[in-house]
């Protein structure tokens, strides 16, 4: 079961702690813990919506390449795989104890969630032989201050060498879509 909790960072007697949103909340999801079970917690900056670069971008570049990649997919199509492949579902507990997962779209997601979801589509239609330019590279702002593509204008994508592609030769009949 994953909870997740937001809240933001503040700082109590020269300490920094977390204040949660909704403390009441947080309670009633630790006491579904029995004492000693152990946890992990994870604390990441809350990012935005996704943006409309990304979602652009998705439907202009990502969507219409997976559906070459898939075959005989249309992009509304391509975008159900790559929802269904691509973005994790979340897990809620129902009040009688049920896990219940709860499957999301890309509206759904955080900017930082959108980021992921773009890699995931990018490293994966390499591994089948497929390009998918970067966001920065298709011409869409990938939204990082420092980023050394974004404004800058690309003569030949094939000739850049990106961290995301793969460079051993990975058989895409190998790899399950």
């Amino acid at each position: 079961m994953v909870i997740n909790l937001q809240g933001k960072i503040v700082k109590q007697n020269g300490r920094k702690k977390v204040e949660f949103e909704k403390p009441e909340y947080y309670r009633q999801q630790i006491e579904q813990y029995p004492e000693s079970a152990k946890v992990e917690v994870e604390i990441r900056r809350k990012s935005g919506r996704r943006t409309n670069h990304q979602n652009r971008y998705w439907h202009k570049v990502c969507f219409p390449e997976w559906a070459e990649i898939l075959g005989d997919f249309d992009e509304v199509e391509s975008k159900a795989y790559c929802r269904e492949k691509f973005i994790p579902v979340v897990v809620k507990k129902a009040k009688n104890g049920q896990d219940i997962e709860i499957k999301r779209g890309t509206s759904d997601l955080d900017a930082y969630e959108g980021w992921e979801f773009t890699q995931k589509m990018i490293k994966n239609a390499a591994l089948h032989g497929h390009i998918i330019l970067t966001p920065c590279e298709a011409g869409y702002n990938c939204g990082r201050k420092e980023c050394p593509i974004c404004g800058k204008e690309i003569e030949k994508a094939e000739e850049i060498i990106d961290e995301n592609y793969p460079t051993e030769n990975n058989d895409p009949e190998q790899i399950p879509l």
